[in-house]
């Protein structure tokens, strides 16, 4: 009760001022909020398999991101390596709750890479991939 009679005390440029710092406060605080709330989130799925970072012989497979759009699923990453390395192409296995493979897809880089250099490997499918339940990856040279 205290605040309301200091409030009603106020003239009105001091109330338009407190009510001014209070939403920005409030504002501010929900930005804040929202957007930690958003990057703890923000994983990156495909049929609920986590697309986390995979190290094979060396190579390293980052920001994965698979996009269903259209009946055509694409797959894309990053490669890159810690020594060089001649790599033609990365086999991308899409399996099922059997491990049998649903789809087998072919991420070209086709290049020695140094431990500079970075590729992005493109690969999409038309095959139905609800059923996937893991991926697997073989590097071949």
């Amino acid at each position: 009760m205290n605040i309301i009679n200091r409030f009603k005390k106020l003239n009105n440029k001091g109330r338009v001022l407190l009510i001014g710092s209070v939403s920005f406060i409030i504002l501010l605080v929900s930005t804040i909020v929202f957007n930690f709330t958003f990057s703890l989130n923000s994983v990156n799925t495909f049929n609920g398999i986590k697309l986390n970072d995979v190290v094979i012989e060396d190579i390293k497979l980052s920001d994965i991101n698979i996009v269903e759009s259209d009946g055509i699923t694409k797959y894309i990453a990053n490669v890159s390596t810690k020594k060089e390395q001649n790599i033609n192409y990365v086999r991308i296995l899409f399996k099922d709750e059997n491990n049998k493979t649903i789809v087998s897809l072919i991420g070209y880089v086709g290049t020695s890479l140094t431990t500079k250099d970075t590729k992005i490997i493109n690969a999409s499918t038309d095959a139905d991939l609800s059923e996937v339940k893991s991926i697997e990856y073989e590097i071949v040279g």
